[in-house]
């Protein structure tokens, strides 16, 4: 099977998601194994990544981190700006300490640029911290999408689990009920005593209770399910079955990679040691060019050429105390690295765990479904044998339907192991 769960950068086709939905709502999901509608797993799996408003809110940080590297870009340009003044020094020599004879005013605009040159390769070195967030939403945007749908699919076969108890649990409450009835009747005529009616009793209860706690994780499991699609729990009304999903094909023996949460360690780690080397850059002069042009007039607003000015030249700013102020920011600096690169390890680390833990896990199903195999064909054979010697007259009636009840229960046992086994198989296949 194709994997699903992909890295991949946000695109216009997921605005389309809302109509895929109600598409695939209308259109309905069918078993491609036969003519039984219910729900599928494959196409859920879309549904939840289209509606789920958590990966909504990641997809939006990543077009937020996008837009972040064009205001980024904005530090190539030269600024320009416009500035107007006045100043009336008539309420200054009220207080005389005026130096001219005669107070008056000034009025004056200007058109200021200022680009610049040399700041130590800041702007260059912004974009590169700004590239590698850009990354590192997107990585968290697959990785969030990697545990929802883990999530997810873990309710899905919750509920599968318990809609195959439901199905099987009525038929084995039905000959539970005929066993106890014969009991009853053999207890009647001094053939048992009331111990075996006791545990039949029990065993009766135990079913019932069964069936009662399989409707309510049945309930619970679609409810998580519609909490995870962003949809009303009556959503599932449509169809009343879950549907099988096929089994798929696992290399337990691949080799371990890092995963998202080791390429999100190490993009943490180089956006560490790209900022440090911004803070770096402080330490350099800067290099600007300036210009301005403008008008300006003493007494009153006049258009003579004599007042307008055009200033054309170089600023150049050396850093004194902010020189160890900066000193100061690259030794915090260092140490958030130092921080960063622990979490990295820690981080490659606990996936590598999960991943073997998760392989154990479908070892282990594998394992289980093996041994139910064994026992449902050892179940089957003492039930089919049984059953000629019933026929003969040779047994009673009850050892066979005590029997058959066991037979039914192995059945249901296998059942619950195979859904166990593709579980597992597709959790594995979405964490790699």
């Amino acid at each position: 099977m194709q994997k699903y769960v992909v890295f991949h950068k946000f695109n216009a086709a997921r605005f389309f998601y809302p109509f895929l939905f109600l598409w695939l709502l209308n259109l309905g999901f069918a078993d491609q194994n036969s003519t039984r509608k219910g729900w599928d797993l494959l196409i859920l799996r879309e549904l939840v990544l289209g509606n789920s408003p958590d990966i909504k809110s990641h997809i939006l940080e990543v077009e937020i981190a996008k837009e972040n590297l064009d205001v980024l870009r904005t530090g190539y340009w030269p600024s320009i700006t416009a500035r107007t003044t006045f100043n009336d020094y008539a309420k200054i020599s009220n207080f005389e300490t005026y130096s001219e004879p005669d107070p008056y005013e000034t009025y004056g605009y200007s058109l200021d640029a200022r680009w610049t040159l040399y700041n130590g390769f800041k702007t260059r070195r912004q974009l590169t911290t700004g590239r590698k967030e850009l990354s590192l939403k997107e990585y968290k945007l697959a990785l969030r999408e990697q545990e929802i749908l883990k999530d997810f699919m873990t309710n899905f076969f919750d509920a599968l689990k318990a809609q195959t108890y439901l199905e099987f649990l009525p038929e084995i409450q039905e000959i539970a009920n005929a066993c106890h009835e014969m009991y009853e009747r053999q207890f009647q005529t001094g053939v048992i005593d009331t111990l075996i009616i006791n545990e039949s009793a029990r065993n009766l209860e135990g079913i019932r209770t069964q069936i009662l706690n399989n409707h309510q994780s049945f309930k619970l499991a679609k409810a998580k399910m519609a909490e995870s699609m962003n949809c009303e729990i009556s959503f599932w009304n449509k169809y009343e079955t879950f549907i099988e999903p096929p089994d798929i094909y696992l290399d337990l023996n691949e080799s371990i990679q890092i995963g998202f949460s080791g390429m999100i360690g190490s993009l943490e780690v180089e956006i560490a040691q790209s900022k440090y080397d911004e803070i770096k850059s402080e330490r350099a002069p800067v290099l600007e060019f300036t210009s301005s042009a403008g008008h300006r007039d003493r007494g009153g607003f006049s258009t003579e050429e004599n007042s307008r000015e055009l200033t054309v030249g170089l600023s150049l700013t050396f850093p004194i105390s902010d020189f160890f102020v900066t000193a100061r920011k690259l030794k915090k600096s260092q140490k958030e690295i130092y921080r960063m690169e622990a979490l990295k390890d820690l981080k490659i680390q606990s996936f590598r765990n999960l991943l073997v833990s998760q392989k154990l896990r479908v070892e282990h199903a594998n394992e289980s479904l093996d041994l139910e195999k064994s026992l449902y064909t050892l179940q089957k054979k003492r039930y089919d044998d049984l059953n000629k010697i019933t026929k003969k007259g040779v047994q009673m009636k009850s050892a066979l339907l005590t029997e058959e009840k066991q037979f039914f229960r192995k059945k249901l046992d296998l059942r619950i192991a195979q859904i166990e086994l593709l579980k597992e198989k597709y959790i594995l296949d979405t964490i790699k």
